[in-house]
């Protein structure tokens, strides 16, 4: 199965091309803010319920937001499946679209995929008419812990108004480690009710 053989292609320590390229930053001084104080689940508990969704007869058409280097994409290419993706930083981007092009080349597989630079949690972005009700399953892997509350909600409504009726909607996030300053922020805003994404969901 292809879907298998992407899994054997994958970098076993892929690397997201994180410098900045002008992408809306909340953070005031345009960083970007590193996962390296967060803890990663195993793939097998990321991937495997998304590819089982991806291989619904229905799913026909798939949104990946933030999709980084790619698993979930390039198993739903894997799997025929039509694919868009949108992506904050350019940089990200151009790497993401080398490494589709490296292992659809390698499974002789003509990938269905398109690309957006954007920000689905900037509430000035406006949703194009042809994303409405459009996509069957709409994929937020490790995005939304870097969020804060309005950039949160914002996301969710976006993400609701580009998913079909009855369509499915991914969600995971990482878990801050304890002892870096991710963590010690986690637990300060956990104290102080502050909303964010480990709390809302």
């Amino acid at each position: 199965m292809r879907a298998k053989l992407v899994l054997r292609l994958l970098p076993q320590d892929p690397q997201a091309i994180l410098e900045d390229d002008g992408g809306i930053s909340r953070d005031g001084v345009g960083k970007i803010k590193s996962e390296a104080g967060y803890s990663f689940p195993p793939s097998a508990t990321v991937l495997g319920p998304f590819a089982s969704l991806c291989m619904k007869s229905d799913a026909d058409e798939i949104l990946d937001i933030g999709p980084g280097m790619g698993p979930d994409t390039l198993v739903a290419l894997a799997l025929g499946k039509k694919v868009t993706t949108i992506d904050i930083h350019r940089k990200q981007i151009g790497a993401f679209k080398q490494e589709v092009a490296r292992v659809c080349g390698k499974l002789n597989l003509t990938p269905q995929i398109s690309y957006r630079k954007g920000n689905l949690a900037d509430p000035e972005l406006k949703i194009p008419e042809d994303w409405h009700s459009r996509f069957s399953l709409v994929n937020a892997n490790k995005v939304l812990h870097f969020l804060d509350p309005q950039e949160t909600s914002t996301m969710i409504k976006n993400m609701a108004l580009a998913t079909k009726p009855g369509g499915y909607a991914t969600l995971t996030f990482l878990t801050p480690t304890p002892g870096e300053p991710e963590w010690e922020a986690f637990q300060k805003r956990t104290c102080e009710e502050i909303q964010n994404p480990g709390l809302i969901f």
